[in-house]
């Protein structure tokens, strides 16, 4: 488990250096945002493309993908009907909450995890595959819907300089028809950097062509600095952050770490024993329910203004409570 341990650390220390650089001045009000739009503009889509780019598509589909597909589809519907009804969330924050709840961390966590207990990485690949194709870019076009402008009244944290350069077209009215709604909705999707690294990534792998050292090394650095950048614009917002804050959204946020830490792996194993999934592929599947809550939402969540304070606590939370969780399946389940 050392190299869970490691991982879990690293995060911690540039979320601290973050919080530093915040209270000694170094960073002014604002580097979370700049940092995010840097993100999201360019290294995000860069990690996107490498990782769709680089896989082998036809090794990563197995049964366990398949319950871990169905596992945060049933997490997802569950908690955005929860942040609706019973959290009165809206403006986006529904969304981002249910991407909490069932968007994982299933690179820089997941796989030393998976490395660690099940020795084979394999589906923690299969699961970015499905989130960064599927459940991303629906979650961009709830959210380009939730957030576009007259969508919400005009309040201070709508108007926050969270907000990109990236222009968001405005929808249609009720009269416009429904076909024509959809459409400016899907439009919003088609305007968003990481979309546009899926979609180069599955043509690159397509072909079949390893990627070039010119643009790979690039590429690959750009990857890198996802993480890193992500960390420390969390730290710099939790700067800015207090424990009033934290009481204030512990209803939503207790729901999110239960749904991550304690109905994942209840969901997870109840799919398993119903599709016949036993063995070392249970392991895996058992393992990748207890993932944290992925980095990339944050980033999700600073993008579109939306439930920024909810995704950067959940992301924190969930990786330092994962670890005793992961720890007791790979008991019960090795």
């Amino acid at each position: 488990m050392t190299e869970v341990l490691i991982a879990l650390w690293s995060l911690l220390a540039l979320i601290l250096a973050g919080w530093i650089l915040a209270k000694l001045g170094v960073a002014p009000p604002g580097s979370d945002t700049a940092i995010t739009k840097i993100c999201f503009a360019l290294p995000l889509p860069a990690m996107v493309f490498h990782a769709v780019s680089t896989a082998h598509i036809s090794q990563v589909f197995s049964p366990a993908l398949l319950v871990n597909f169905l596992s945060a589809v049933i997490l997802y519907v569950l908690f955005y009907a929860l942040g609706i009804w019973v959290f009165k969330l809206r403006d986006g924050e529904q969304t981002i909450a249910a991407l909490c709840a069932s968007y994982t961390n299933a690179g820089n966590i997941g796989i030393p995890y998976l490395i660690a207990i099940v020795g084979d990485p394999t589906l923690g690949a299969a699961i970015m595959l499905f989130q960064l194709g599927i459940l991303m870019p629906f979650s961009f076009f709830l959210l380009g819907r939730q957030t576009a402008p007259g969508s919400r009244p005009a309040t201070a944290s709508s108007s926050s300089p969270a907000q990109f350069p990236v222009e968001v077209p405005a929808f249609a009215s009720s009269r416009g028809g429904v076909l024509r709604r959809f459409w400016q909705g899907f439009r919003v999707v088609l305007f968003q950097p990481p979309l546009w690294g899926m979609a180069l990534g599955l043509l690159w792998s397509a072909t079949g062509i390893p990627l070039w050292p010119v643009l790979e090394q690039p590429v690959e650095m750009l990857a890198a600095a996802v993480v890193p950048m992500l960390m420390l614009a969390v730290g710099i917002n939790a700067s800015r952050s207090s424990l009033r804050d934290l009481r204030q959204g512990w209803g939503a946020l207790s729901s999110v770490l239960f749904f991550k830490l304690i109905l994942s792996p209840l969901v997870v194993y109840l799919l398993c024993l119903a599709l016949g999934v036993s063995g070392p592929l249970l392991l895996a599947s058992m393992v990748a329910a207890t993932f944290p809550v992925a980095n990339n939402v944050f980033a999700f969540a600073m993008k579109f203004n939306a439930g920024v304070a909810l995704a950067r606590n959940a992301m924190v939370l969930s990786a330092l409570l994962s670890f005793p969780v992961v720890t007791a399946v790979a008991l019960v389940f090795r």
